[in-house]
């Protein structure tokens, strides 16, 4: 058990990490893509 317990939290760690990395860049992606459309208008 102990065993199965300790990957978890490791990827309840990475997950967080990935979680925070895309909101962090979500803004600037939604602002590229608006830079982007920019362009193309």
């Amino acid at each position: 058990m102990p065993r199965n317990r300790k990957p978890h939290r490791r990827n309840r760690s990475h997950n967080d990490l990935r979680n925070a990395t895309v909101s962090g860049t979500a803004a600037g992606i939604v602002r590229a893509v608006i830079d982007w459309l920019r362009d193309l208008i």
